[in-house]
């Protein structure tokens, strides 16, 4: 049958006609062409790139222009239409023209599946678990998974305090220690750190 719209592609040594019968009977060897199947006439595959993995715009898969082997092509833009300072060509925006940035964030903060940058959607299902509780167990709602209460199995909520405002290490939000009742814990440091001795042993 004809090669029609196939490649031929040069491995080694000099050009040569190869008609179809010829490739039926052995692989390629030093002075043979190997065929790739599903090109066009220009040479592109079935998802537009060529050979050497771009399209007829001159990018790649990852983003990458030919001739800079940048992000950005001749007229120092993006393939999305951005430029180094992030303003799209056709708006004079960080908007582009579907109203979201260069990383794809609409103004909501959402990409396109919806998802914001903590990874939850808006009916509070997470992007990494698909439920609704993340990879650490809390919910949106600040509800924990193993207790369906707003306290972790070691009681502390997702701030990381207990019911009585104190943190893990004894501090609630006024600087007041636990143990003491004032805003010196018992070795004389208080919560920023700071030794006080004339405090230390009471």
């Amino acid at each position: 049958r004809s090669l029609g719209a196939r490649r031929v592609t040069r491995l080694r040594g000099p050009a040569l006609h190869v008609g179809p019968s010829a490739l039926a009977k052995s692989p390629p060897s030093a002075n043979h062409c190997a065929v790739t199947d599903n090109v066009d006439s220009h040479g592109f595959d079935s998802e537009g790139y060529d050979e050497d993995g771009f399209d007829a715009e001159g990018w790649n898969r990852h983003d990458i222009h030919r001739s800079t082997g940048t992000r950005y092509g001749p007229d120092r833009f993006t393939r999305n239409g951005f430029n180094t300072q992030h303003i799209h060509r056709e708006t004079g925006t960080i908007w582009g023209p579907d109203d979201r940035d260069q990383w794809g964030w609409d103004r909501d903060g959402r990409d396109r599946q919806g998802f914001n940058h903590d990874g939850w959607n808006v009916a509070g299902i997470h992007r990494e678990t698909g439920t609704r509780f993340g990879p650490d167990g809390w919910s949106l709602a600040m509800i924990h998974q193993q207790t369906g209460t707003r306290y972790g199995p070691g009681g502390y909520d997702y701030s990381g305090r207990d019911k009585d405002g104190f943190d893990r290490d004894g501090w609630n939000a006024d600087g007041i220690h636990r143990d003491t009742g004032t805003k010196y814990g018992p070795d004389g440091f208080d919560r920023t750190g700071k030794f006080h001795s004339h405090v230390y042993g009471r």
